[in-house]
């Protein structure tokens, strides 16, 4: 659809096109890169803003229709749930040169299948040129706002992108109709408290055509552990059925095993300092530093929630992290589809389904997507 395609605006924006096609789309993927300014990690105590959370939001919409909402972080926490491992990342403090030295890229798949060879779900695009069916992309990729340090080139061919799609060829416009298309209905944010419990109001539907999948919940804060910002989490019907709860640490051991998780990141380092420090997203990371063979390897690791300190490095040491979980980062998926075959769905003509939050911690930050199998006409 889309193959090395420079941003449309230098460094922040929004891209927006049609996804023209007389197919129905199996699945996606969107592959973005750009280019470092710098060639070192980031200064103490300061995140690495990469080009996975340069991508704040990937949308696909058409009319009132909303089938994708979220940032690529998001999508793929999604994508690991589905596969059992993080899709591809490459992120590198090299300097910025020809491509592939000195660029980060992401592979975000955007995934309308149940699994592959799935032909019951997938996104029946032809039925939807009336209202438009587009993507958009909103990217910010930060530009010298470290003295150097964690930027990105300026300029939009220094930010590329491909998508490209697989496709259900030669179905008729009655078959068409007849798929089942995975559809986004909520996406909320939540500011986390110290204590006491909430409601999260999530989209019911009185006509029964549409049940939900699955309800993905993301809580993060800076330097914070896992299984404090939300103490537990639990899904009510009509204000007072208790159909799904656990802790939070309990649903991401349910959500490794269900999909056999073997999570891990890799990040090619180039010290700052003695005895480095890097910052990542990845709360109770088991992190693993593999020094170049010039200087040998590093002597310890460790890791205060998302706080990784590399001991016996010096300056401009070169290195490779690995960055490893046992659990989803961050993250809990309540699934209603465990075994794969669409049985145990919730159905949404319910007066009020609800998601109940006990809180731990004050002030993380919270997001709440719920993804719902839908008819492709309704």
């Amino acid at each position: 659809m889309k193959e090395d395609k420079a941003v449309d605006n230098a460094v922040k924006g929004k891209d927006t096109f049609y996804l023209e096609t007389g197919h129905a789309i199996s699945n996606m993927v969107l592959t973005v890169r750009a280019k470092n300014e710098s060639d070192h990690n980031a200064p103490d105590a300061t995140e690495v803003k990469d080009v996975i959370n340069a991508v704040s939001n990937i949308k696909i919409e058409a009319g009132s229709r909303v089938f994708k909402d979220y940032s690529a972080e998001i999508a793929l926490k999604w994508a690991t749930y589905k596969n059992g491992f993080e899709p591809h990342t490459d992120l590198t403090q090299a300097l910025g040169g020809t491509y592939n030295a000195g660029w980060q890229e992401v592979a975000i798949p955007i995934d309308w299948n149940l699994c592959p060879g799935d032909r019951m779900c997938a996104l029946p695009a032809p039925l939807y040129k009336g209202g438009g069916l587009k993507l958009s992309i909103t990217y910010d990729f930060p530009i010298d706002d470290d003295g150097g340090q964690n930027a990105f080139l300026t300029g939009a061919t220094n930010h590329r992108y491909d998508l490209y799609a697989d496709v259900l060829p030669h179905l008729s416009n009655d078959q068409l109709k007849g798929l089942k298309v995975i559809e986004q209905t909520q996406r909320r944010t939540y500011t986390t408290k110290a204590t006491g419990s909430d409601l999260i109001e999530m989209t019911t539907d009185g006509s029964g055509a549409r049940k939900v999948m699955a309800y993905l919940v993301q809580a993060y804060k800076t330097g914070i552990r896992e299984a404090v910002l939300f103490e537990k989490l639990s899904v009510i019907l009509n204000t007072s059925q208790t159909i799904a709860e656990d802790k939070w640490n309990g649903w991401q051991w349910r959500n490794a095993e269900a999909c056999d998780l073997e999570y891990q990141r890799r990040v090619d380092m180039k010290a700052q300092t003695t005895d480095d420090e890097y910052r990542c997203k990845i709360p109770n990371v088991m992190p693993f530093y593999q020094a170049h063979a010039t200087t040998g390897e590093a002597s310890h690791v460790t890791s205060t929630g998302d706080q990784i300190i590399i001991d016996g490095t010096t300056a401009d040491d070169k290195g490779m992290l690995f960055l490893n979980s046992d659990v989803i980062p961050a993250t809990v998926i309540i699934d209603f589809n465990l075994d794969g075959r669409l049985q145990n769905l919730l159905p949404m003509n319910q007066k009020k389904i609800q998601i109940k939050v006990e809180n731990g911690t004050v002030d993380g930050a919270a997001e709440f997507h719920e993804m719902v199998l839908a008819p492709a006409v309704y």
